[in-house]
Order: C-alpha cells, then structure tokens, then sequence
C-alpha cells in the first residue's frame, strides 16, 4: 500500500513539473525538478525491490521450514512406525507359544508335587508327595488354562490330597486316577467337571470338601450348584458313601458288584488299561439301558474309562444293548465261539472304527452297530 501511494503522489509531482518545461523562465528549474524525480522513482524502485526481494526470500525461507518441519514430522512418524513395527516383531518372537503348540507342559502344584503334561494326549500325571496345593480362586490353578485340553488325570502314589479348586472348571477331564495315599480331595477340588461321567474314590480317603464331586454351576461358571451325572464309586460305608448319601449322588459300592454278566458269565474292569474283560461261557446278558428305569450291567458306569472288551473263548453270544453307549470304546475283540450279537450291543460306540465279526456269527440284531 505504502508503495502505491507513494507512485500516484509521484505522478502528481511529474505532471507539475511538466507543466513547468511549457512556461518560460522555468525550463532550467523544471529539467532539474525532473531530474530529481528521475532519481527519487529509482532509489524508491530499488527499495520496492530490495523489499520485494526479502519479502519473497522470507516467503521461501518460511516455506522451506515448513517443508523441512513436514519432512521431519513424516520422518518422525516413520521412525515410529518403524520402531513399533520392531517392537512387535521382537514382542512377537519372545511370546510364548499358544496352548496346543506347547506339547508338553510341566510345572509345580505343590511344595513337593510337579505335574507333566501332554496336550496331545490331554494327560495328565502328577506326582511327588504331600499335597496338591489349595487355590483361592480356580484362575490361581496351573491346571485352569488346560481345562479344555485335560482329559485324563493319573495322581501318582505318594500324593495325600487334592486342593481346593485344584480342577474346578476343567471341562474336559473324562478320567482320573486316584491314588490309595489319598487322604483328602478339598472343597470344589473337580466342581464343573462336566464330562466326568465316573470317579472311583479309594477307600483311604477320608476328608472330602463342598461340592468337590458330582456338582457343576448352573450357568457354566457361575450360578447355583447343581447335581450332574456322574457315579461315584467305593466301598460301603467309606467317607466317600457318606458324602453321595448327603449330597443325594449316585453311588456304586464296589465290595456289592457280583460281577456276573450272565448266568455263566463274569466281567473284570482294569481302569489303568481301559479294559473289560468278559470271561466264563454261555450268553452275556440281555439289558434296557435305554429304558428309563430299565436294569444295565453292572460294568456300565465304568464306561466312559473302557477303550477296550475283550471276550473270552466260551462266550457265545452278546446280549441286548451289553456296550451301548461305550461312546470311547476303541476296539472289541470278540472270541471265535461268539454267534449272535443282540440288538442295539454297539449302538453309539462312536470312537470304534471298525470291528472284526467271528467267523461263526450267525445273527446280528436290530441296530446292533448303529451310530458307529
């Protein structure tokens, strides 16, 4: 502005002067006023430049810095990409491996008892001695983040209780294996064990805390205690009759089985194995398993622990529904004296692939292999 104002009065001082030149007596005052204003408009062109001059030179400094402060803040940003990416990357490589890529996990659970454990199988063996430590809360356990892959548990001799909480929540156990050093399971010591379908208890055991067997939450992890299926399985009057008896469970009394399974025929469980046995001779028996309130034999609650039935030469026929719903039976040898396989015998035997039939079957029952 300061420029332009100074040009229009200029302009007003030349135009005087040039009025001057056409009056005589005044050239010479005139050329010299003129002259004067020549050299007045080229010192203030100069200074209009020099102004200019800095005033673009201070424009491109500016935007130099902010090019350079852009640069350096995308460089900035950059770097800490670059840095969060390494952290990650190095974040990454120290991380422990997920569950199911740890084979085998081993660690204390206990002041003198350790445990191993194979996620491939689900099994687990504790050993040592003394007891399973007790646990505040079930999350406290080193045996909570398995509950889904734990699905046998083998307690060595030498171990005397079982803590609290020590298996509350872990769903998948199906088998445990107690030892007779056992004195003592602690309150909800295998509360919300849903699919254990048996637990043998031995008779040396004589504490057995709240809701520690037979009882999950309603609601999965919370919620009110409620009874599930589950036998329980001791001696007559032991600890453990006293607690199925108070707690209105299911109990079997191992020292009343007649192990009979058919008027000459015997059954024998090996748990640690997952065999039964069927000795003698004639027919096993017949069953209504299926029917509510109908007899089943006697071996049927150890079926969620059998992979195996094995049958004696002499044995010539299996009865109705005699393994219906062995749901982990594996494998059934069956003796060369067998000749009928009664109705539903199999039925629900999922886990078994195949069977080889004797070669002097001569009738199969109605469904006797359905849903294998």
């Amino acid at each position: 502005m300061h420029f332009k104002k100074g040009r229009k009065i200029l302009s007003g001082m030349l135009a005087a002067a040039l009025a001057f030149t056409c009056m005589p007596g005044y050239s010479s005052a005139a050329k010299k006023a003129e002259q004067k204003e020549k050299e007045y408009l080229a010192d203030v062109d100069a200074e209009q430049r020099v102004s200019a001059i800095g005033w673009e030179a201070s424009e491109l400094i500016a935007r130099s810095r902010k090019e350079q402060e852009n640069g350096t803040a995308q460089e900035g940003k950059n770097a800490v990409k670059r840095k969060s990416k390494e952290l990650e990357q190095s974040a990454k490589s120290r991380q422990p491996k997920s569950l199911t890529e740890q084979e085998n996990v081993q660690g204390t659970c206990g002041e003198n008892a350790s445990f191993h454990l194979n996620t491939v199988t689900g099994k687990v063996v504790i050993s040592g001695s003394g007891a399973i430590a007790d646990y505040e809360y079930e999350t406290d356990s080193p045996f909570y983040p398995y509950g889904d892959i734990i699905t046998s548990v083998e307690i060595a001799e030498g171990i005397t209780s079982i803590g609290e909480c020590a298996f509350t929540f872990c769903f998948g156990i199906e088998r445990v294996y107690l030892p007779d050093t056992l004195v003592a399971i602690g309150d909800y010591a295998f509360l919300g064990c849903v699919s254990l379908g048996a637990l043998e208890v031995p008779e040396s055991v004589t504490s057995i805390g709240d809701h520690a067997l037979g009882f999950r939450c309603r609601n999965g992890k919370d919620g009110q205690y409620v009874k599930m299926p589950c036998y329980i399985i001791g001696k007559s009057g032991s600890a453990v009759e006293k607690y199925v008896t108070d707690n209105s469970l299911t109990f079997v009394a191992t020292d009343k089985l007649s192990h009979s399974c058919g008027q000459n025929a015997s059954w024998a469980v090996d748990l640690r194995n997952g065999v039964l046995k069927i000795t003698g001779s004639g027919s096993i028996s017949d069953y209504e398993v299926s029917n509510d309130g109908g007899n089943e034999p006697e071996y049927y609650p150890y079926r969620s622990y059998i992979d195996s039935v094995v049958t004696d030469a002499g044995i010539t026929a299996i009865g109705k529904e005699a393994f219906i719903n062995f749901t982990k039976l594996i494998k059934a040898e069956l003796s060369d004296s067998i000749t009928s396989i009664g109705d539903s015998a199999f039925q629900n035997c999922g886990s078994m692939a195949g069977i080889s039939l004797p070669d002097h079957l001569a009738s199969i029952g109605d469904s006797a292999f359905s849903d294998c």
